[in-house]
């Protein structure tokens, strides 16, 4: 009987064992998976990031570039009218 349970301790102990390399196994693949999502998203979020900057300095010549276009109208504009107001 003392036979019988030891070798059911010792298939316990076997069987305990084995699931904790399981888990250990399981709980590597998490993180070795998780820490290539992070990897993954950083590069495509810094590539977003770049290209949202570059569009963004783009934008801003336009803008700048428009009010350039804005000003000479308006000199062109007032030119204009001084013209007819003289004649």
């Amino acid at each position: 009987m003392v036979i019988d349970e030891a070798a059911q301790a010792k298939q316990d102990l076997a069987r305990i064992k084995a699931e904790v390399k399981t888990v250990e196994l399981k709980n590597s693949a998490t993180k070795t998976t998780t820490a290539a999502l992070n990897g993954l998203n950083s590069l495509l979020g810094n590539n977003m990031l770049n290209r949202l900057e570059k569009e963004n300095k783009e934008l801003r010549n336009e803008v700048e570039e428009l009010n350039g276009q804005i000003g000479r109208l308006y000199a062109y504009m007032q030119k204009m009218k001084d013209n007819t107001q003289g004649k």
